[in-house]
């Protein structure tokens, strides 16, 4: 069953999870508003790596090399750097 693409959404999950939820519910073409529950301190490092990677992991080849570029482009920069001084 298609969902109607006037329809509005709410959903709760993780208060870091609500902004990837957000982004796969534009990407979707549907509105959606959610809503995150308190997540514990010493659980923070951990879910923004897994949330950073599962964004990173949905972008493009191109988006890909780019950002490989960037950071290559980076390293270079800083080694330059160290040559210099």
């Amino acid at each position: 069953m298609p969902i109607q693409k006037n329809a509005f959404i709410a959903y709760a999950t993780t208060n870091y999870h609500v902004f990837r939820s957000g982004l796969l519910a534009q990407e979707v073409g549907v509105k959606a508003d959610g809503i995150g529950a308190r997540t514990r301190w010493y659980f923070w490092p951990n879910a923004i790596i897994r949330e950073v990677v599962g964004i990173f992991a949905r972008q493009s080849k191109s988006q890909w090399l780019f950002i490989i570029g960037l950071i290559l482009l980076a390293g270079l920069a800083g080694y330059g750097y160290t040559l210099i001084y």
